[in-house]
């Protein structure tokens, strides 16, 4: 963990250093997301989160650029479950769990932006994030005529801390003044590393995916 802050902090004084052109921003962006496994989990369902950035982008040469964002991103998913009655037969009717794990994310990227007025946009993205919280919520439901209540049990304890992914981002951009600029990604998100444990869905090999769209704005603060 260590090793991954220190780089984050070589990086970024690298980038004042010798800076060409620097942005600062903001971004949202509404997460689709889901999990694979080794087979354990097959029905789950997406869990649609929204996630919020500070952005800050490097531009090399004329078209290249690096960035660093701090990003505050849940990611999840829904499992759906067939309620039983007093015989232990299916009802017909279902329920859901929501997972939401909430992470404190670092992504570090590299990417291609062409254009004048409107810009294509091209990514790549590695992701170094740290579990902030997580919980297991299961919405009301009903079973032999009786009304169960929502609940709701914090399990932040259990999953694994750290979390490593990659993320393409394919998108477009619009200068709306010399120093501004919109933009739009379409994201894919993938985890290489395990939320799962020993101690937590034993034997399933959980990983996070997750499909974004966002939204943001950026601003030239610096430029040689």
């Amino acid at each position: 963990m260590k090793y991954y802050f220190s780089l984050f902090g070589i990086m970024l004084l690298h980038c004042f250093c010798m800076a060409q052109q620097q942005y600062i921003g903001i971004k949202t962006s509404l997460g689709l997301n889901n999990v694979s496994s080794n087979g354990s989990f097959k029905n789950t369902q997406i869990n649609p989160t929204f996630n919020g950035s500070i952005t800050y982008q490097h531009d090399f040469k004329k078209q290249y650029f690096w960035g660093i964002d701090l990003m505050y991103q849940k990611l999840g998913f829904i499992e759906p479950f067939t309620i039983l009655n007093n015989f232990g037969k299916p009802t017909g009717e279902s329920g859901e769990i929501i997972y939401n794990y909430n992470y404190l994310s670092f992504p570090i990227s590299i990417g291609y932006n062409k254009g004048v007025k409107w810009n294509k946009i091209i990514s790549v993205a590695i992701i170094p994030s740290v579990l902030m919280s997580a919980n297991m919520h299961v919405p009301a439901y009903k079973t032999n005529g009786k009304q169960k209540p929502e609940q709701s049990f914090d399990v932040s304890n259990q999953p694994n801390t750290f979390d490593f992914s990659a993320q393409v981002n394919l998108g477009i951009g619009k200068n709306i003044s010399t120093k501004t600029q919109v933009y739009s990604l379409l994201g894919l998100q993938k985890s290489f590393t395990t939320f799962s444990n020993d101690n937590y869905f034993l034997n399933t090999n959980l990983k996070h995916y997750s499909i974004s769209i966002s939204v943001g704005v950026k601003y030239v603060y610096t430029k040689n």
